[in-house]
């Protein structure tokens, strides 16, 4: 995966004009036949499946109609790279373009191959939405912290080497902020005057996207409130936000004098990917989920009494040296605490190479495979799920308070 990453990077750089012979003294690519990144090279993610929704730049797909004022519950995304004045000292304007805008048409992609919609780019900054009218509002939070994490993880284990190692400079920071607003707190409209007018969104939460991002730290993302109270996000990937002199910093919004206070975490988007058995997977064994017998790739969420199996895929050798497997379902949210769900064990399925079950509990959850192997070996294997249910998340929702006319 990390080579599809280069390739793709680089095929960028190139369709930017960027001299072959820029490439050719990297240690990573020297040696490689650039002239395959003449034709288009497809960006493809750990197996989640291409779900491009929008092609466009600036007006969402949803309001080009132009029936508006309107309601619509959306999900903001502010994207800021850091650093790149380094650049400037170090190589000529126009490469320093070509690297820029090679980064920021990555995260571009990124972002529309989960389903986003880019709305604006700001200097070195994306400011972007996922969340169309026909899908639920739970997938759109979810589209939003996939593409994110995995901006921050393309960032972290390939350009930080790349711009340190071979570009001589300080590696990029990228800070992401990201928050839900519902349908009654999100207002579509135009703004401006005829022929100089664009139709964008008024919502405390599309600004607290980029308030939350200034908050976040080198390579970090933050989620507001509304982001990981809808999807009960589990509590082993949320961390408290901190300043510079590591003190707690609960909330973006902070009026006790007003009595009214807006959280904010950290999301742990390494620990995340980590839990996705598909991301950066093993190559001798993957576990692999399926929902009512279709497989399913945590990038939606799932409705409730839905059959679930887990099942681990190896090779024959591999399964026959298997001696031990333990599951442990790890639930989040409200409901699975209320019903006394929290964590337990599969013993129906032990030491079984499938674990069968349904959907039953608002949240996020993970379950945990332990395997031993005749040979001594042992491995934990993991995969997240999202499931639904949005009359219970609407509640989890801080609404904004309003002080006065």
């Amino acid at each position: 995966m990390n080579e599809n990453f280069q390739n793709f990077f680089d095929s960028l750089l190139v369709k930017e004009g960027i001299s072959k012979s820029f490439l050719e003294h990297r240690s990573l690519t020297k040696s490689s036949d650039f002239t395959e990144f003449d034709a288009p090279i497809d960006l493809s993610i750990y197996s989640f499946p291409k779900n491009v929704l929008s092609e466009k730049i600036g007006t969402h797909p949803d309001f080009e109609d132009g029936n508006l004022p309107v309601n619509q519950f959306i999900c903001s995304i502010f994207l800021d790279i850091k650093g790149s004045t380094n650049l400037s000292l170090h190589y000529p304007l126009q490469t320093v373009q070509i690297l820029k805008n090679a980064l920021i048409t990555f995260g571009i992609k990124v972002i529309k191959y989960f389903g986003g919609h880019i709305h604006r780019i700001q200097g070195d900054a994306i400011f972007a939405f996922t969340g169309f009218r026909n899908i639920k509002k739970s997938d759109a939070i979810i589209q939003a912290i996939n593409a994110c994490s995995i901006i921050q993880y393309f960032n972290k284990k390939y350009l930080e080497d790349y711009f340190k190692n071979e570009l001589d400079v300080d590696p990029l920071k990228i800070r992401i902020g990201i928050d839900f607003g519902d349908d009654d707190e999100v207002l579509w409209s135009k703004y401006g005057i005829e022929n100089i007018e664009e139709i964008s969104v008024t919502s405390i939460h599309a600004d607290l996207a980029s308030k939350l991002q200034h908050k976040a730290g080198s390579n970090s993302i933050i989620l507001g409130h509304n982001a990981y109270s809808y999807l009960q996000i589990h509590s082993d990937l949320l961390d408290n936000v901190r300043n510079s002199k590591d003190e707690v910093i609960s909330y973006i919004i902070n009026r006790s004098d007003l009595g009214y206070q807006y959280g904010m975490k950290v999301f742990e988007w390494n620990k995340y990917l980590n839990r996705i058995s598909h991301v950066d997977k093993d190559e001798i064994m993957e576990l692999r989920c399926y929902a009512d017998e279709v497989e399913y790739f945590t990038n939606s969420s799932i409705d409730k009494d839905v059959s679930l199996k887990f099942e681990i895929c190896a090779s024959q050798f591999v399964l026959k040296d298997i001696k031990n497997v333990k599951w442990t379902v790890m639930n989040s949210g409200e409901e699975a605490k209320k019903e006394g769900k929290v964590s337990f064990d599969y013993k129906d399925a032990e030491d079984k190479l499938e674990c069968k079950t349904k959907t039953l509990y608002n949240g996020e959850h993970f379950m945990k495979c332990e395997i031993k192997r005749k040979s001594g070996t042992k491995k934990i294997l993991w995969f997240t799920i999202f499931i639904n249910d949005n009359s219970l998340s609407k509640d989890y929702l801080k609404k904004i308070e309003h002080i006065g006319e």
